[in-house]
């Protein structure tokens, strides 16, 4: 990728996050990097060209590998869920805007589509990782993980729509990751609530260090 290019992709979700996808035209973008509209237009003929570059870098950003190989522990549900909330934080316009965007763009939401599918099958690979080292319970009548793998993931998409609903109604808001933990501790055996202790006593030291 050219730097120009990539340039223009940065200033655009810049602006998009400051002002709004549907306030910013390519001629602000142009003006704000001090070149030309038909410079731009070189690069990228339209916004909907500009919101697709941009949709696949997240995509490339949020490829956290959700099922590595080794010896994986509880934290790594953690790592993967703090990874999301930075994406979210930087490309923010994109998910306060996630329905306009999949009504209007049906190519970017197949490719959304794609990727979410892939993300549940590895999400399914980590459970069933979890289960067999003895940190999660089996499925049972009680337990129905792909629901369980849906709510997070209904969580961690629309965290940011919740927050702006939800502003100043709530005294002591949870965090997200609270949200997704509390999800989680009731599927957990004895072995997993032990390390999941372990992981909250390791988080609240590094706070306390920094």
């Amino acid at each position: 990728m050219s730097k120009r290019r990539q340039e223009i992709i940065d200033r655009a979700l810049k602006l998009f996050n400051e002002k709004g996808f549907h306030d910013v035209s390519i001629k602000q973008i142009a003006d704000s990097l001090s070149i030309s509209p038909g410079n731009l237009t070189y690069y990228f003929t339209k916004k909907t060209d500009l919101l697709k570059a941009i949709q696949h870098q997240l995509i490339q950003e949020t490829s956290i590998d959700i099922m590595p190989s080794g010896y994986i522990t509880l934290y790594h549900f953690e790592e993967i869920f703090k990874s999301y909330s930075q994406i979210q934080a930087k490309y923010h316009f994109y998910y306060n805007n996630l329905q306009y965007i999949f009504k209007t763009f049906p190519e970017i939401t197949k490719s959304y589509r794609i990727i979410t599918r892939k993300r549940f099958r590895d999400a399914k690979l980590l459970i069933n990782y979890y289960i067999k080292t003895g940190r999660l319970n089996p499925e049972n009548e009680k337990i129905n993980y792909a629901y369980f793998i849906r709510t997070i993931w209904m969580i961690s998409v629309f965290w940011k729509t919740y927050s702006l609903m939800t502003a100043d109604t709530f005294r002591d808001s949870p965090s997200q990751l609270d949200i997704l933990w509390s999800n989680a501790i009731p599927l957990m055996t004895e072995k997993g609530y032990h390390e999941y202790i372990e992981i909250i006593k390791f988080s609240v030291s590094e706070v306390i260090k920094s």
